[in-house]
């Protein structure tokens, strides 16, 4: 009787340390969260270096916060804090397993404006390091691509890339996977025309021109100087379009 007893305490004080636990690790989980929320209103606000400071609070209470690892991944990107970025996105992988799509995609974007502030940097009139650049960029976006096939993003911008490299086919397969979901996008039907140009689909490429300027593309400075749409200069429909973007811009 006194050993089953003994066994009922035993099994008690075990219970109770096993509670206790399990109420720290709720109550780490509600002051990440809390630190979460107060880091995402000081962004908003546009008290970045707060927010900064908050998400990593958050994930100093719970290293497995998904939201914050990305938001504060973002914030980096937006403040310029490249480096960072790149470290944090490096640093949670694991945590971000769940969402690997987004990690790829930052993690482009971030090579891309990083070599950007170094080609300003060093050496403003030239584009050394370009290729390179687009190269791991459409790693990046093709791993995305693999991993959440339905997220549009990179097949957008694959399409913009591809179309530097001038590989226009990939570049028009790509933009045309996602046209029923930007298919009013001026910015898209804007390179979705430049494409048609180089493969020689000027009809084609009229008709995205005239969707993009109807949905609010009015850069006629960009028409002006990109030479993708010199094959265009004496097309009558061509000069029309311009004429409307005039007339928008008065």
């Amino acid at each position: 009787m006194l050993l089953n007893f003994k066994k009922v305490i035993i099994l008690l004080i075990v219970l109770g340390i096993l509670g206790l636990l399990s109420l720290s690790a709720r109550a780490a989980d509600d002051i990440s969260d809390y630190h979460f929320k107060q880091a995402k209103h000081l962004c908003e606000s546009g008290n970045y270096i707060a927010g900064i400071l908050e998400y990593r609070e958050s994930l100093l209470h719970d290293p497995k916060n998904i939201a914050s690892h990305i938001n504060l991944s973002i914030v980096y990107f937006k403040n310029g804090f490249i480096n960072d970025m790149l470290k944090e996105l490096e640093e949670s992988d694991s945590e971000l397993s769940e969402l690997p799509e987004y990690s790829w995609i930052l993690k482009s974007a971030a090579i891309i404006s990083r070599e950007r502030i170094k080609v300003k940097k060093e050496c403003p009139p030239c584009l050394k390091g370009v290729k390179k650049v687009l190269i791991d960029s459409v790693y990046h976006m093709e791993k995305a691509k693999k991993l959440s096939p339905k997220m549009p993003q990179p097949y957008f911008n694959l399409g913009i890339i591809y179309h530097r490299q001038k590989k226009y086919e990939e570049a028009l397969d790509n933009l045309l996977k996602v046209n029923r979901i930007y298919g009013k996008d001026k910015a898209y039907l804007y390179h979705l025309a430049c494409t048609y140009l180089m493969l020689d689909k000027k009809d084609k490429a009229l008709r995205s021109l005239k969707k993009a300027i109807e949905n609010g593309f009015n850069d006629k400075l960009l028409l002006d100087i990109n030479s993708d749409f010199d094959s265009l200069r004496e097309h009558p429909e061509f000069i029309k379009l311009l004429s409307r973007i005039s007339e928008n811009t008065l």
